[in-house]
């Protein structure tokens, strides 16, 4: 008997990777078409619901290797963007910024460093070059109000010598501020040398607003970053919940 047929692929509808090579080239098909060879190369992912392709809940995921698949339900509160005070940076002597990158979560603004971090969001355009131009290094400069600048320099290809994509660029950096926050608030430790002095954690914000012993590393979100006289500026804000 021949195979079922069916209306809907959906793994056409979902640009997913094919999971088998069938032999199909004319009369050399025909001869074969009881012994055709499938080639397995992963576990096939789980097969969608209508209902889930509509709703949403089945999703590829393009930050993993390229044959991982996901189905999970939607978690409601990545779904609106909450109220997020932007944190003031330094402009009035740069000028206009060069370059400029947004993040953005299914066309949300704001999304969490914790949640980039634990892969609980996909950024959009995750797998696109992170830069305009072809450059071997750049550096960022972490910035809050009542700190000195830190600065940190980044690779602007991978281990392969690939351009650097915008989900490790983002990733690479949210790290970084993470760790400098942390740093903060644990307080100076005279026998750390590292990036953060034990004078740069004598102010920690210009007000209580800003103070970075009072603000929950879940709390603070990005929307991208500004490129400033050969340096990247992240756009950092606090989200209010």
């Amino acid at each position: 008997m021949g195979e079922e047929p069916y209306c809907i692929n959906p793994q056409l509808i979902l640009g997913l990777p094919q999971s088998y090579d069938q032999d199909t080239h004319g009369a050399q098909a025909r001869r074969r078409s009881t012994t055709r060879r499938h080639q397995v190369y992963a576990r096939p992912p789980p097969t969608p619901t209508p209902q889930s392709l509509l709703d949403g809940t089945y999703f590829y995921d393009p930050s993993a290797s390229a044959l991982h698949y996901a189905s999970a339900s939607p978690t409601p509160h990545h779904t609106t963007t909450p109220h997020v005070k932007p944190v003031p940076i330094h402009t009035s002597t740069r000028g206009k910024p060069v370059f400029s990158i947004t993040t953005t979560v299914s066309g949300q603004t704001w999304p969490s460093l914790m949640d980039i971090l634990r892969s609980q969001v996909v950024l959009d355009n995750a797998t696109h070059d992170a830069f305009e131009v072809k450059w071997k290094r750049t550096r960022v400069s972490f910035e809050w109000p009542g700190m000195p600048p830190l600065f940190y320099g980044v690779d602007c290809t991978d281990i392969e010598n690939h351009p650097l994509t915008l989900d490790a660029f983002v990733r690479e950096i949210a790290v970084y501020i993470i760790r400098a926050v942390r740093k903060v608030q644990k307080g100076p430790d005279a026998s750390d040398t590292s990036t953060l002095d034990a004078q740069d954690t004598t102010t920690m914000g210009e007000s209580s607003e800003w103070d970075l012993r009072n603000i929950h590393i879940e709390r603070i979100r990005i929307r991208g970053f500004r490129y400033y006289q050969s340096v990247w500026v992240p756009l950092l804000g606090v989200s209010s919940a």
